[in-house]
């Protein structure tokens, strides 16, 4: 297993499933530049260069729609490589005669050619200044035509209805299992300050993690804030610190995703591995969990 520029030990759903996956493989390398969950299950580590150690193009997303080009603005730090490097270095060591070996600067002409031959969007114009994606308009559906066999918003789908999925929207009760044991919805959202589990790695270590309840359900369940608690799906446990939210739904519980396992505990030992109806996505919020008082 040959893991890159992701933390799945620590972002995917069932954190004890992916444990048991893990080890079944015979031998895995991680390359990164922390010791994160997934690299202290690895048989070798190599450390990468950050952002500030190398050239690269940005295509960022979530509503910033441009492509634009960084600069390496430091030396390598303790010989450390870029990921394109790692790659050439280990394609000659294993003499992989069709792997294109090329230098960081070709990758990144490389990468760009679909822009230039169809937008006209040259590596050497990104360098200069961003550039807004042309197939991606900073206003969406800004014509108020939609990609749907109407071009209108369609409250009712028919394309739904031909996949089985119900054309209108409707609520769907949890999973059958979740019916009487659990009975509080886990809810797990980002958190301002990190991208996913980049910034949690300065948190102490051995400290817990903090669950958000309403005051109302805690007062039914006779915990007080600050207490210590273990929370409980089907898919694991693990123990909190209980703070009060006001504004939460008596009927949830959050906690702020990323979190070390080491370091407040990983949400995804709680979160099952459900895949959603449509889409075929992980139903991340599809998860129960019931609280138990230490």
């Amino acid at each position: 297993m040959f893991v890159t520029r992701g933390n799945p030990f620590l972002q995917a759903p069932d954190t004890n499933k992916v444990y048991q996956a893990f080890k079944r493989v015979n031998f895995k390398i991680v390359v990164d530049m922390f010791m994160t969950d997934t690299a202290k299950n690895a048989d070798l580590i190599l450390p990468c260069t950050s952002f500030l150690e190398e050239e690269d193009i940005y295509i960022t997303s979530m509503g910033h729609n441009y492509v634009s080009y960084g600069s390496k603005v430091i030396n390598n730090l303790n010989n450390t490589k870029s990921d394109r490097e790692i790659f050439n270095l280990l394609a000659n060591e294993m003499n992989l005669k069709e792997f294109p070996i090329k230098d960081s600067n070709e990758w990144l002409k490389d990468a760009i050619k679909p822009l230039e031959h169809q937008k006209g969007l040259t590596f050497s114009m990104i360098k200069e200044e961003p550039y807004p994606l042309p197939e991606a308009p900073l206003q969406s559906w800004k014509d108020k035509k939609f990609l749907t066999p109407s071009g209108k918003f369609e409250l009712y789908s028919e394309k739904a209805k031909e996949e089985g999925i119900s054309p209108l929207a409707e609520y769907l009760t949890p999973f059958k299992d979740f019916q009487t044991e659990y009975d509080l919805h886990f809810l797990t959202p980002h958190y301002k300050g990190s991208l996913h589990s980049q910034h949690f790695k300065d948190k102490e270590q051995n400290s817990l993690g903090i669950a958000y309840i309403n005051p109302k359900t805690a007062n039914d369940k006779q915990i007080s804030e600050n207490d210590i608690v273990t929370l409980i799906s089907p898919a694991g446990s693990l123990s909190v610190q209980i703070k009060f939210e006001e504004t939460l739904r008596e009927d949830s519980v959050y906690m702020y995703e990323g979190q070390w396992i080491n370091k407040g505990g990983s949400v995804n030992t709680l979160v099952v591995d459900n895949i959603s109806d449509a889409g075929d996505q992980a139903a991340l919020y599809e998860t129960k969990i019931k609280i138990e008082k230490v």
